[in-house]
């Protein structure tokens, strides 16, 4: 049986700093070596290029956004 592997990536060397001090250094999940906002982008991204293409084709436009 093979198991997933999930990591929690650290990179201090891309530390993001506050303006009036402090800060973080981001972090990446991965599983099995591959960003977990990179899975997230491949499965969502078609569905969310049909909603797009829906609500052009109804009319809406970044000025005239559709009602819901």
């Amino acid at each position: 049986m093979v198991l997933d592997r999930f990591e929690v990536c650290v990179d201090p060397a891309r530390y993001v700093r506050w303006p009036g001090g402090g800060g973080f250094p981001p972090v990446e999940l991965r599983i099995n070596g591959r960003g977990l906002i990179d899975r997230v982008r491949e499965v969502e991204l078609p569905y969310a290029e049909r909603e797009h293409d829906d609500r052009v084709a109804a009319g809406e436009t970044a000025e005239k956004p559709l009602e819901v």
